[in-house]
């Protein structure tokens, strides 16, 4: 059985305190474990329920963002490849 199967299939973080070890550390290990993790990355983003159509949107303002970035920065992004 693999770590965080028993429950439920959520991956857990552990984080053993050897002896001589201080909990600030150990919380640091922590805190490390948990953002490489992703776990409040995913637990913010399923917060709320977002319709497919509001996900959509969402991705579509955040390419046009990016894009936009890119053209301030002087990158050239070829949108349609075949009219180049």
């Amino acid at each position: 059985m693999a770590q965080g199967e028993a429950l439920g299939g959520v991956v857990s973080v552990i984080v053993e305190i050897r002896g001589g070890e201080s909990l600030e550390k150990a919380l640091k290990v922590f805190k490390r474990k948990v953002m490489k993790a992703g776990t409040l990355k995913d637990l913010r983003r399923h917060r709320h329920y977002t319709k497919p159509s509001m996900a959509k949107r969402l991705k579509a303002m955040a390419a046009r963002r990016r894009l936009a970035a890119e053209r301030g920065r002087g990158i050239k992004t070829v949108l349609n490849p075949r009219a180049a």
